[in-house]
């Protein structure tokens, strides 16, 4: 949802409880989580006007020793969650006549990675999933878009940067030279590399 600033609540979908008068406890992999948060934003919030899928889990394991589970939960996370989600906010919006949804992929889900397979397939089918997702519901008055950002700083992948020469590798595969902050793929603005 748009920020207060421009006179609308956030509300957070989260795992972790949290402070704030709109945030909700959701496993968005599980499809009653999902419904249940939607319902307690609608009673407490409203309707939502923007969606922006950001959850997400990574996985590193080479391909061979990739196990079934692990496969399994990032593609629940990464890409099953964000269908729940989308699917959940786009059925309010078609009733109100529209708004926007954003979901997070990752240059991933374009780039191959070693050891990133379950990662890298989940992206991929964010990716695909936002094409169809904005074929089938602009008639509904529904921008559906995606961001597929670099690696950016998160503790998500605070253990992975810790790996000797790892933050070197991945600044030489990006234009600018750096790891994105948070801020730089929220507001779109160029900004310098974050220093880590």
């Amino acid at each position: 949802m748009p920020s207060r600033g421009r006179g609308a609540a956030t509300v957070v979908w989260d795992l972790r409880p949290g402070e704030g008068m709109h945030r909700f406890i959701c496993d968005v992999a599980d499809p009653a989580s999902v419904q249940d948060a939607m319902e307690r934003t609608l009673e407490q919030a409203g309707t939502p006007a923007v969606l922006v899928t950001a959850a997400g889990v990574g996985s590193v394991a080479p391909l061979l020793d990739l196990e079934a589970a692990e496969w399994e939960r990032v593609q629940g996370v990464n890409l099953r969650g964000t269908m729940l989600c989308l699917q959940a906010v786009a059925r309010v919006m078609t009733e109100v006549g529209g708004g926007s949804i954003v979901c997070v992929s990752s240059i991933s889900g374009r780039m191959p990675g070693r050891g990133m397979a379950a990662y890298c397939c989940s992206k991929a089918g964010v990716d695909m999933l936002v094409t169809v997702a904005a074929a089938e519901l602009g008639a509904h008055g529904i921008w559906v878009n995606a961001v597929a950002p670099g690696i950016t700083v998160t503790p998500m992948n605070a253990e992975f940067r810790a790996i000797p020469g790892m933050v070197d590798l991945m600044s030489s595969r990006t234009p600018l030279g750096g790891i994105a902050a948070p801020a730089t793929v929220g507001d779109g603005r160029r900004r310098s590399p974050t220093a880590v």
